[in-house]
C-alpha cells in the first residue's frame, strides 16, 4: 500500500476513534479497493436481483399463462358452444291407430230419371207407397221383381218420359246396387171390377197384375223387374183408368 493511502486512512481514523488498522487495509492484496466494491455490487445483484426478477417473471408469465389459458378455455368453450349446438333428435310422434270406418250402407232405393226415391219392403200390392215406392215381396212373387209408387212429380212422375232400350236405373236392396236398362213399356187397362186386376185393351181376362208382379209381360216372357205407376185419367185418391208398367233387365 503506497504511503498516500496510509496517511489518508490515519487521518480518517482520528476522527472515528479506530486505534487498530483493519487487516484488509494491511494486506498485501492487490487487489484494488475499486475492485472489491464492483465485487460486492455485484455480488448483491447476481445474488438478489435475478431471484427477485425471476420471481417477477415467473409471477407475471404465471398470471399470463393462467389468464391465457382462462381465455383459451372460455374461447374454446365458446367456440365449441357456437360451433358444436346440441343436436336434437327429430320428434317422432306414433300415429293414432285409427280404425278404418264401416263404410255406410246405403238404404233401400232406386234412382231413375233423375231421382233418388226411398223404398219399403212390403207383402201387399194394396199397401199405399205414399211419397216413396214399395218393393213387392209376397208369397205369390220372387221379391225384387216388382216396384210400384204414384205418379207423383216425386215418385214415378216421369216413368212415361223413360226410352226403351237406352235409359238406366239403380236399385239398391240390402246395401247391394244393381243396374237395370228398360227393355219394353206397356200400359194395361185397370179393372174396376176385381182390385188390382190388369187386362190389355180388349181382353177381358184380369191375371195381368199376377203377370207384373212376377215380371212378365203379355207375351209371357220373362223380364228381371217391372215397375209400375198410374196412367191416363185420373179417379181420385192415387187411382187411375189405366197403369204403366216398364219391364226391365239387369247389366
Amino acid at each position: 500500500m503506497s504511503i498516500g493511502k496510509r496517511l489518508i486512512i490515519i487521518f480518517l481514523s482520528s476522527f472515528i476513534g479506530i486505534t487498530t488498522v483493519p487487516d484488509i487495509l494491511v494486506s498485501a492484496d492487490a487487489a484494488p479497493i475499486a475492485d472489491v466494491k464492483f465485487a460486492e455490487v455485484k455480488g448483491k445483484t447476481v445474488s438478489e436481483a435475478p431471484v427477485q426478477v425471476a420471481t417477477a417473471q415467473t409471477t407475471t408469465q404465471t398470471k399470463t399463462t393462467t389468464k391465457t389459458a382462462t381465455t383459451t378455455a372460455k374461447t374454446t368453450t365458446a367456440q365449441t358452444t357456437q360451433t358444436a349446438p346440441a343436436t336434437q333428435a327429430p320428434a317422432q310422434s306414433t300415429p293414432a291407430t285409427q280404425t278404418p270406418a264401416t263404410p255406410a250402407v246405403k238404404p233401400n232405393q232406386i234412382v231413375i230419371g233423375g231421382r233418388t226415391i226411398s223404398m219399403t219392403i212390403v207383402n201387399d200390392t194394396r199397401a199405399d207407397a205414399g211419397n216413396h215406392v214399395n218393393m213387392y215381396c209376397g208369397s205369390n212373387a220372387a221379391c225384387n221383381k216388382f216396384i210400384y209408387g204414384h205418379n207423383s212429380s216425386a215418385v214415378f212422375g216421369n216413368l212415361k218420359n223413360l226410352r226403351v232400350g237406352v235409359d238406366t236405373f239403380t236399385v239398391t236392396l240390402n246395401g247391394v246396387t244393381s243396374t237395370y236398362r228398360i227393355v219394353n213399356k206397356v200400359i194395361y187397362d185397370y179393372e174396376l171390377g176385381g182390385i188390382g186386376a190388369l187386362r190389355l185393351n180388349g181382353d177381358m181376362s184380369i191375371n195381368y197384375m199376377n203377370r207384373t208382379a212376377k215380371a212378365r209381360d203379355n207375351n209371357n216372357v220373362q223380364y228381371d223387374l217391372s215397375l209400375m205407376t198410374c196412367h191416363g185419367q185420373s179417379l181420385g185418391s192415387g187411382n187411375a183408368t189405366e197403369r204403366l208398367v216398364l219391364f226391365a233387365n239387369k247389366i
